[in-house]
C-alpha cells in the first residue's frame, strides 16, 4: 500500500473544496428561482418585464385648436359674470382725445346688474411721453341697464351721464372676448399650463389689431398681433390671453397686454353710486 505525501493530501483537500464550494454556488442559484419554479410537470411562469418595457396607455388625442377655441368662445357668451384685468407688460394706451395714457384697468361685470371699470392713467404732454412722467389720475365707470356712470377724473366725484355716451363696452365685455377668439387665425396647441389654479391648454395665433377697439384703441387696418390664449381644459373658458404687437398708431412696437378673467360665474356684484351729479339729460 502506497501512503500519499503530505503535499498530496493538500490537493485533494483543495480539490475536494472546490467541488464544495461549486455545489453549494448551485444549490444557492437554484434556490434562488426556486421559488417561482413550476413544479415537476407544470409549465414554469413568466419572467416579469421591467418596468421600463411595461406598456403604458395611448393618450388622448389632442383637441383640434380652432374647434377648442369656437367652444370657448360660445362658452364665453354664456357666462354669468366675472372679473376681467388688462395689463401691460410693455407700452401703454394712449387717449388723444385727453393727452393721457392708460397703463392698467380692472373691472366686474355681471349679465343683469351691469359692469364697472377702474383705469389708472397719466395725463401726459404728448403720445411720445412716457407715461411716468404724467400726472396720475383714476377714472372710474360704471354701467347699468339703465344708467352710466363716470368719476371726474380730477375730483373723482361721480356723474350720471347719457347711457349712449358710454366710452368703453364693458357691458359687452363677454361676448368681446368671444368676438376676440373667434377672429384668431392659424392657430396651434402648443401645450397645457396652470392659470389660476386651472389646468389650461395654450394656443397661438395672431389676430387683427381691431380686436382691442374697444379699449379706446383705434386699429391700424390690415395690422395683426401675436396671441396666445389660455382656455381651461375642463370648462373650455378662456382664463388669460396676452397680445404682443402695436395696435394703434400711438403703441410702442414692442407692445405686449395681457388680459385676465378671474372669478368666473363667481360672487360678482355692481352696484350704481348712491351720490352723483345729474348730467344725463345735458346735450352732448
Amino acid at each position: 500500500m502506497s501512503i500519499l505525501p503530505a503535499s498530496g493530501s493538500k490537493l485533494v483537500r483543495s480539490g475536494l473544496g472546490a467541488v464544495v464550494l461549486l455545489a453549494l454556488g448551485a444549490l444557492a442559484l437554484a434556490c434562488g428561482s426556486g421559488s417561482d419554479a413550476a413544479p415537476p410537470g407544470e409549465p414554469a411562469a413568466a419572467a416579469p418585464q421591467p418596468a421600463a418595457e411595461q406598456l403604458t396607455p395611448t393618450p388622448t388625442p389632442p383637441p383640434d385648436p380652432a374647434a377648442l377655441l369656437a367652444e370657448t368662445a360660445a362658452n364665453m357668451r354664456m357666462l354669468q359674470s366675472m372679473r376681467f384685468a388688462v395689463t401691460h407688460e410693455i407700452g401703454s394706451i394712449f387717449v388723444g382725445t385727453v393727452s393721457a395714457k392708460a397703463t392698467e384697468a380692472r373691472g366686474a361685470w355681471h349679465a343683469v346688474q351691469g359692469a364697472d371699470i377702474t383705469i389708472d392713467a397719466y395725463l401726459v404732454a404728448g403720445a411720445e411721453a412716457a407715461p411716468e412722467t404724467g400726472t396720475y389720475v383714476e377714472l372710474n365707470m360704471l354701467v347699468t341697464p339703465d344708467s352710466y356712470f363716470i368719476t371726474d377724473p380730477l375730483s373723482g366725484a361721480w356723474t350720471k351721464r347719457p347711457l349712449d355716451s358710454l366710452a368703453v363696452p364693458i357691458d359687452r365685455i363677454a361676448d368681446i372676448m368671444g368676438d376676440m377668439l373667434e377672429v384668431v387665425e392659424n392657430p396651434e396647441l402648443v401645450g397645457q399650463e396652470m392659470v389660476d389654479g386651472a389646468e389650461a391648454y395654450r394656443i397661438t395665433g395672431r389676430a387683427p389689431a381691431t380686436v382691442l377697439e374697444w379699449l379706446l384703441l383705434t386699429g391700424v387696418e390690415g395690422q395683426y398681433v401675436d396671441v396666445e390664449i389660455w382656455s381651461d381644459t375642463e370648462q373650455k373658458l378662456m382664463r388669460q390671453a396676452r397680445l404682443t404687437g402695436p395696435v394703434g398708431e400711438h403703441d410702442d412696437p414692442n407692445t405686449v397686454r395681457q388680459i385676465t378673467l378671474t372669478d368666473i360665474n363667481g360672487s360678482v356684484s355692481v352696484e350704481p353710486p348712491s351720490d352723483f351729479l345729474d348730467l344725463s339729460q345735458i346735450q352732448q
